[in-house]
């Protein structure tokens, strides 16, 4: 059971000098709340005191998390720091008919800082095309795959807070799709999620309302071909972006 001069004698352990009854101390806000024992304060309330010091400064207090976490068993996960707040950045339409988006993400601490262990990375796929369209497309699109990453990178850090995707108009179709003619219509469909992963890539999960469909669509206009790739986030309608090119 919590008692709180056992978590003053951890205290004094970690930081000698610390003043219990300052209220600008680095944990005034965790002492404060549990200085009347045990039964005053919940596990949530707890953790959510925990939360608002940045994970670095409890390697300094890392017996009274210690103690704090022997007492309160569930304290381990409700301080698990979250990625939250995914959202586009910015959706711009590049050159030769791209489409770059930028994402972001926050911590639930507040701090990014925190999220210097998490790794984030977007999975990408796609179905096996009709027939029709097969002649269309190069050479890894021609069948169903997957792939993952984020830009050129296998994954990026949770603390850069962003990330980056060019879709490029001609990204999935070959230069066969310049010989389309009449009212042909080529379509062709890519999937993207956006995951994180908090134990060094063993197990990754999708991030809430980061999924995306990348429609990619060719026609004839008149002497050339119209090249037309749509981003839209699959939950958001109004998160998305088309672009146009005429080759």
């Amino acid at each position: 059971m919590f008692q709180y001069a056992e978590f003053q004698s951890e205290l004094k352990i970690d930081n000698p000098g610390y003043d219990l009854d300052s209220r600008w101390g680095e944990l005034s806000g965790v002492s404060q709340l549990v200085r009347l024992g045990f039964g005053t304060f919940t596990t949530d309330q707890l953790a959510a005191e925990m939360k608002k010091v940045p994970v670095a400064k409890w390697k300094k207090y890392k017996q009274t998390k210690t103690y704090l976490l022997r007492e309160y068993p569930r304290l381990s996960d409700l301080l698990r720091v979250r990625l939250v707040d995914f959202r586009t950045l910015s959706f711009t339409q590049g050159g030769a008919g791209a489409i770059v988006h930028v994402v972001a993400w926050q911590s639930d601490s507040g701090n990014l800082e925190d999220l210097s262990r998490i790794r984030v990375r977007d999975r990408v796929s796609w179905h096996a095309p009709a027939l029709s369209v097969l002649p269309f497309l190069t050479g890894k699109y021609r069948g169903s795959g997957m792939q993952y990453g984020t830009g050129d990178m296998a994954y990026a850090q949770g603390n850069r807070g962003r990330g980056n995707n060019t879709h490029a108009a001609l990204e999935t179709f070959s230069r066969e799709v310049t010989k389309l003619t009449g009212p042909s219509v080529v379509e062709f469909v890519i999937e993207q999620t956006f995951e994180h992963s908090d134990d060094a890539g063993r197990i990754w999960t999708p991030i809430p309302h980061s999924s995306y469909s990348i429609h990619y669509l060719a026609k004839r206009a008149g002497s050339k071909v119209r090249l037309t790739i749509t981003k839209s986030n699959s939950a958001k309608q109004n998160d998305s972006l088309a672009n146009t090119i005429e080759i």
